[in-house]
């Protein structure tokens, strides 16, 4: 059971390292967009997830295409 949760966790952690890609990078900061969702890392590591606002949804994830306009 313990080798079934680790190559599930494996194979989603591949999954999402395959669709990182780089949007900004200022003074050691880096914006990054992580399966459609923007995300800040900082110098140390790190990963803070951007969120949005929105009178209908309220606070929900910001996604990449939101953030390039």
């Amino acid at each position: 059971m313990k080798k079934l949760i680790i190559m599930m966790t494996i194979a989603f952690s591949l999954n999402a390292f395959s669709q990182i890609t780089v949007l900004e990078q200022s003074n050691g900061i880096s914006i990054l967009c992580i399966n459609e969702n923007v995300f800040m890392e900082n110098k140390e590591g790190g990963l803070i997830q951007v969120m949005g606002f929105s009178d209908s949804d309220g606070i929900k994830p910001l996604p990449c295409r939101a953030y390039r306009r």
